[in-house]
């Protein structure tokens, strides 16, 4: 049997990111964790965001003003 050479992409796995007021609460890949540390943030009721790859995701809270 043939030898076969497999090249495998390095999997990029995305980074979260949940801040209060700039301060973290989490910070690293696992989603199970930035969503238990994001849903625990919005139940004490505490403005939080939510990155991933630097990208906002999610915001609690009420929006800021709106220009018309």
């Amino acid at each position: 049997m043939k030898a076969t050479n497999f090249y495998w992409r390095e999997i990029k796995r995305p980074q979260h990111e949940v801040i209060s007021y700039e301060y973290p609460l989490y910070e690293g890949y696992s989603t199970q964790e930035a969503k238990k540390a994001y849903d625990n943030a919005v139940k004490e009721k505490i403005n939080v965001h939510w990155y991933i790859n630097g990208n906002l995701y999610r915001v609690s809270g009420k929006p800021s003003g709106v220009a018309v």
